[in-house]
């Protein structure tokens, strides 16, 4: 991201803070619907079938500056509701259902519910256009609802946002939306608003009830996602991107970066798995060698009965065989060679279920090495 530009941006917002807010335009409306919109469609979504409309159709006055506007995705639900009031009722409920924050969950949850808008509108409106849900006004439906986990997407105007401050990976566009790639924008975003106490403190000013009457019932914005939403559509209509010079990032680019990130990604975790195998394959080796005790009486196929005297070197194990006398064996090789059982069940079955990795010991070095030589070049396009 290019903090000089986000930083001109903060400046300017903040420097307009004053405008925006003022009777004329009234920005912090979206503060005020956020406040008011949950508990709206919780009543719409416990009323009767036949009164879901009219609750469903109040949210969507409320919230009209925000989704409907000139197309109306939200007053088309509010119309399929009086036709099929369980199949809208539940779209909602299964949007707003807990996903743990898993963005990929709420990704198919706002695929789930565009599929199934869809299918209503060509089933009662097929020559509408104005009641077609898209990518903005769902992901407009959580984020009022649940607006400290969830982010409000408009593309033209995140697209310019994200082409000034230079976030270079590209989310895509229509319903082909990467909602990981935008959130995380979002979440860079809201990690600057965080570290700016100017900002802050001007964002504080707005639920002053001596400045706005109705600033109590205003949403408290805990986590600033209202606010990097203001931010982001304020650039654009109020021109907060005046005196930075920047231009629009190729698709191609963007393209080219994101496959880049994606490989970053992949290549991280492929370090991390084989990290952990290492830490899992030390964990079970300091769990068998303190099961192989002194005195352990074991049986091998090839040497009889015999008793565990010790280990040697961390690696060998010394036992006193009745015939055979005392043999120095592999710790791993004897133990993962299917010729050799002890009389403890615990350590029987802890190395049953760790034998695959207990025999790659000896390669697990040089996949840390091979997989941290390929992840070092693309190190740069983690965030």
């Amino acid at each position: 991201m290019n903090g000089t530009h986000f930083n001109q941006i903060v400046a300017h917002y903040i420097e307009k803070f004053e405008y925006i807010n003022n009777k004329d335009y009234r920005e912090y409306y979206k503060w005020e619907i956020a406040g008011r919109f949950r508990a709206m469609m919780d009543a719409a979504l416990s009323a009767s079938d036949e009164d879901l409309p009219k609750a469903l159709s109040a949210a969507k006055k409320l919230s009209e500056n925000l989704i409907d506007n000139y197309t109306q995705p939200f007053g088309g639900l509010v119309e399929f509701s009086k036709r099929e009031p369980e199949t809208v009722r539940r779209m909602f409920s299964d949007l707003y259902a807990e996903d743990g924050g898993s963005v990929l969950e709420k990704q198919n949850k706002i695929r789930d519910f565009l599929q199934k808008s869809h299918t209503l509108r060509d089933r009662y409106y097929p020559e509408s256009f104005l009641y077609n849900d898209d990518f903005h006004s769902v992901s407009g439906y959580i984020f009022l609802y649940d607006p400290d986990h969830n982010y409000l997407y408009k593309y033209d105007q995140a697209k310019r946002f994200a082409d000034c401050i230079e976030f270079m990976e590209d989310w895509g566009s229509g319903e082909n939306t990467r909602l990981d790639i935008y959130y995380r924008m979002c979440d860079e975003v809201v990690a600057r608003i965080k570290a700016s106490s100017e900002l802050l403190q001007t964002d504080a000013s707005r639920f002053d009830t001596r400045v706005f009457a109705n600033a109590d019932r205003f949403h408290p914005d805990t986590e600033k996602h209202i606010l990097c939403f203001d931010l982001i559509y304020c650039s654009t209509v109020y021109g907060l991107f005046h005196g930075i010079s920047f231009e629009s990032i190729p698709a191609k680019e963007r393209k080219l970066f994101t496959e880049k990130v994606q490989k970053a990604q992949e290549l991280k975790a492929a370090y991390d798995r084989v990290i952990e195998q290492e830490r899992t394959l030390t964990e079970v080796l300091d769990s068998i060698r303190q099961l192989l005790a002194p005195g352990l009486k074991v049986t091998h196929k090839t040497f009889g009965e015999g008793t565990v005297v010790g280990i040697e070197g961390l690696k060998k194990i010394i036992i006193e065989f009745k015939k055979s006398g005392t043999k120095t064996l592999g710790v791993i090789s004897t133990l993962c060679g299917g010729f050799f059982q002890t009389e403890n069940e615990e350590l029987n079955a802890l190395v049953l279920q760790n034998k695959e990795l207990l025999l790659s010991e000896s390669k697990i070095p040089t996949r840390i090495k091979e997989a941290k030589r390929k992840l070092i070049p693309y190190m740069e396009y983690l965030t």
